[in-house]
């Protein structure tokens, strides 16, 4: 892969180029790091609630105090993607990666010794903008080293590590538990990290020197919502929010609302684990359309299936009929997921990528932080019915946006940018 240089060069954008030669062995490289750092964060994300109740007791405090921790890590993430990943554009993917990747190394190690909330909560702060920043990166050297009519499946692919990762995490704390404190699954968190920085310092090539002439140009929220490329980012942004905003709702939610809707605590878990596995069928088939530069079916597609399943779970209870619409619910969400997630990398040039990405990305938070809180204030309020039926809400609103960048993303196909 050829070093990321970014600025201007007689008046014209200098953009990286990528040789016949080096793209295959680039691109491989390319998707196993991208890979490495969405399991890291699927491990990172799952493992905190995961050792909440042994924290709890070992802390001697309720386990409501984890919210707080809990709050910093997605606050970090939002700064990682918007405040660290688009310096990507700026000095080079490479040293971005290898420092977001050590950071959290340092900081999930810092974690492993603390005793508290309040200094659990500033590691995990920090823990969550070098991931934030790191994933980014990660996926936009992915888009950079992919063809362009494979960016989306290769996005989607790093991004499924994610799945792995947060499995990963969830079997290591049942089978290691017992074997070891907390702190030391915090311990392996941290490896993985530093064995990913390592892996960035190894494989990527160093940045090339910049002359006189070639001057760094800084993308910031400004330059992403000017001109033309506004009539990306906005629909971009609205979308990404509300998709972000029903993948975390009904990854928070959805246990909850089975046992109220009927059934049994281990069935529900059991048919609640189905929505990552639908999400993971829904990522790849979107991914797919978004490559043939069908933005409309993928999302639109995605949507419809989405209202659809979520009437047809109302009228279901227990059985198959359950199992299918979970599954059919995992599809469309987690489906819009990746593929609202790949477009965010694949529509702008690689000049503005890992700043269009973070910025988008960073909007998106917004929506995650606000769905448990909704949920909560939702299910008392209006019973779960009610609130599966209220889902159709932010779907209609996302439909609005998803016809925008369609309309946008074809314009730029067209003209071949």
């Amino acid at each position: 892969m050829k070093p990321l240089r970014v600025g201007t060069a007689g008046g014209r954008s200098v953009e990286p180029r990528h040789s016949a030669g080096d793209g295959a062995a680039s691109f491989r490289v390319a998707v196993l790091l991208g890979c490495l750092v969405a399991f890291v964060d699927g491990f990172d994300v799952q493992l905190l609630p995961m050792l909440v109740p042994v924290l709890a007791n070992l802390w001697d405090v309720q386990p409501g105090a984890f919210s707080a921790p809990m709050a910093a890590t997605l606050v970090g993430y939002a700064v990682g993607g918007v405040g660290l990943a688009p310096l990507g554009d700026r000095i080079g993917r490479r040293p971005v990666l290898a420092a977001s990747m050590a950071l959290t190394a340092t900081s999930m190690g810092i974690a492993a010794l603390v005793e508290g909330t309040p200094p659990l909560a500033v590691a995990r702060l920090v823990t969550g903008i070098g991931v934030g920043a790191a994933l980014v990166t990660a996926l936009a050297i992915v888009a950079d080293a992919a063809p362009a009519g494979r960016r989306a499946m290769a996005v989607t692919i790093a991004l499924s590590a994610f799945t792995v990762g947060a499995a990963a995490s969830g079997a290591a704390t049942s089978l290691l538990l017992r074997q070891m404190a907390a702190s030391g699954l915090f311990l392996i968190g941290a490896a993985a990290a530093g064995v990913t920085a390592a892996a960035a310092l190894a494989t990527l090539p160093r940045p090339a020197p910049k002359h006189a002439s070639e001057p760094v140009a800084t993308v910031g929220p400004g330059a992403l919502l000017s001109g033309a490329w506004s009539r990306v980012t906005l629909p971009l942004w609205s979308l990404y929010l509300l998709i972000s905003f029903l993948m975390f709702f009904v990854t928070s939610w959805w246990p909850t609302i089975l046992v109220a809707q009927g059934y049994d605590p281990a069935k529900a878990a059991r048919f609640a684990a189905l929505v990552p596995l639908g999400s993971l069928a829904g990522g790849f088939v979107a991914a797919r359309l978004l490559d043939r530069g069908a933005f409309r079916s993928a999302f639109l597609g995605s949507l419809a299936l989405a209202a659809a399943a979520l009437a047809a779970f109302t009228s279901t209870r227990t059985g198959g009929g359950g199992a299918a619409t979970i599954l059919a619910i995992g599809f469309a969400i987690g489906g819009a997921q990746f593929a609202v997630s790949a477009a965010a990398l694949i529509l702008y040039p690689s000049a503005m990528r890992a700043a269009g990405a973070g910025w988008a990305g960073g909007i998106a938070r917004i929506g995650s932080i606000c769905a448990p809180l909704v949920g909560s204030y939702a299910l008392r309020h209006l019973g779960p019915g009610g609130v599966v039926y209220g889902l159709l809400v932010p779907i209609a609103l996302a439909t609005l946006p998803a016809l925008a960048l369609a309309r946008e993303a074809a314009r730029l196909r067209a003209t071949g940018r």
